[in-house]
């Protein structure tokens, strides 16, 4: 089973079978996903099915050769971490994030 803060806002781009936690819902959700076994093999079904269709070698390749042949922005970016990162890191994470191949 997977717990994970999920940015519903992505679901086109990333939506597998998870129980979406938050600063308010950790305890409750950690504890019904230990206590409710029917919960986890659901998510345990519903996850090697999200792996079979997303990861399957066929899939993989054509998006490979789609992104390849047709480089397109990236619709997410993550930026939490910019604050971290010494100037000349930044410098290179904003080149590339804004570059006309993404």
């Amino acid at each position: 089973a997977i717990l994970t803060k999920h940015l519903a806002e992505y679901a086109h781009v990333f939506a597998p079978p998870l129980v979406h936690i938050d600063s308010d819902n950790i305890y409750e959700s950690v504890k019904k996903v230990i206590l409710d076994y029917e919960l986890r093999q659901e998510l345990i079904v519903m996850g090697r099915a999200y792996v079979e269709r997303k990861n399957d070698g066929a899939t993989l390749a054509k998006d490979l050769l789609e992104n390849l042949n047709n480089p397109r922005k990236e619709d997410y970016f993550p930026t939490l971490a910019m604050d971290l990162l010494k100037d000349s890191d930044k410098k290179m994470v904003e080149k590339w994030s804004n570059s006309d191949l993404y």
